[in-house]
């Protein structure tokens, strides 16, 4: 049989190849080839199936690599932009012992330093840092302890160079911020100087009293960050971490104050905790926004002319009009108001350092240092946030 085979074409045509050899021999054949060509084309089914899934899992796997490398990319714009205005804040009791810490924002263009009301607490004095470098804070701006918020002016004549170097981070629209949104929280949790957590906006709750607001955000937080910043995913300051609920299971959710609460309020009733016998009138309260605004001769105009109900606003006002005139470098004017503050309270420590700035510019150092020492005396914690 296989002699017969011999010479054939296998290029001819069938009907060609297939003359003179048994019917059931060419049937055979006809199955033979047709099993060659259905195995060649499942072979390549088969590859085309394993291709096919090849590109669909490379595809799949570049999607979610390029979405995790998005919100890496992302958080990691959104950390540069706002790190430099977020600040670690320490609180200290009167002995000058450790009191708490928490975290705090700067809002340069209005020369604020805003945390949370509870940081504070019954501490005597606090100060902020930035990895070593600190913040000089003057004028207490706000003082709500129901809205958990406390505003304090800083000095900015003191190191106007690091100052500069501070980013003005911008307000939200909060009529913007949708729930879904990508949020960001900044704070130094258990002293771990501005960390970075992300999660979303999960929900806008009423206070108990429906008379606020709060953001609720899944981006976690831990003691020590309260204070600090909630930003969107521009770099913009959506809110102020403020605290934390846990249910049964142990669940933590996390709130953030809007920052339109923060910065939007009565000038006339800021310092409501303050215990002041009675507030002071509106003249002495422009008198004192005026003087956070560096514009001091504007500032004098208004406290000269301001009444006190008591002795607590009439030495505070001693003072500010001290710091105008050091200000507007009158500083013979200063030194009168600064001892006329210290006879109305000799507790308040920062009338004793103005003295002792205004005696070291004149050159008599042994009444700036003896001015210095009592200052310190009273509160020692002026070491930490006063320059040599």
């Amino acid at each position: 049989m296989m002699s017969t085979m011999k010479g054939y074409d296998f290029y001819q045509p069938w009907s060609k190849m297939v003359a003179g050899i048994p019917r059931h021999l060419q049937f055979n054949r006809r199955r033979g080839r047709f099993t060659a060509i259905m195995v060649y084309i499942r072979g390549l089914l088969n590859m085309n199936r394993i291709f096919l899934f090849g590109i669909l899992t490379f595809v799949g796997f570049s999607v979610v690599s390029s979405k995790s490398y998005s919100q890496r990319n992302r958080a990691q714009k959104v950390y540069d932009k706002v790190d430099g205005a977020i600040f670690s804040v320490l609180t200290y009791h009167k002995d000058g012992s450790r009191h708490a810490q928490g975290s705090g924002v700067v809002l340069k263009s209005r020369g604020w330093l805003v945390t949370n009301f509870h940081v504070m607490g019954d501490a005597k004095t606090f100060k902020a840092t930035h990895y070593g470098k600190k913040l000089k804070l003057d004028t207490l701006v706000r003082a709500d302890k129901k809205n958990d918020i406390l505003i304090i002016a800083i000095d900015k004549s003191w190191d106007p160079d690091f100052y500069e170097q501070i980013p003005d981070i911008k307000v939200a629209d909060i009529s913007k911020v949708q729930i879904g949104q990508d949020i960001y929280a900044i704070g130094s949790p258990l002293g771990y100087e501005n960390t970075i957590t992300n999660g979303i906006v999960s929900g806008i709750r009423p206070s108990s009293d429906s008379l606020r607001q709060f953001i609720q955000i899944s981006a976690p937080f831990s003691p020590g960050s309260s204070g600090g910043a909630a930003v969107n995913d521009k770099g913009e300051l959506v809110g102020i971490t403020t605290f934390k609920e846990s249910n049964v299971q142990g669940l933590y959710i996390g709130f953030a104050i809007p920052i339109d609460q923060v910065v939007n309020f009565d000038i006339a009733n800021a310092k409501k905790d303050l215990k002041m016998e009675r507030q002071p009138d509106k003249l002495f309260q422009t008198g004192w926004r005026e003087y956070e605004s560096g514009h001091y001769r504007e500032a004098l105009s208004y406290l000269m002319r301001a009444r006190f109900p008591g002795v607590n606003e009439e030495y505070f006002a001693d003072y500010l009009m001290a710091r105008c005139y050091e200000g507007l470098e009158k500083n013979d004017s200063a030194m009168l108001y600064y001892q006329s503050a210290i006879s109305r309270n000799p507790d308040y420590a920062d009338s004793f350092m103005g003295l002792y700035r205004l005696y070291k510019l004149s050159g008599d150092m042994e009444n700036a240092m003896d001015y210095k020492r009592r200052a310190y005396a009273i509160d020692p914690s002026l070491r930490e946030r006063e320059p040599e």
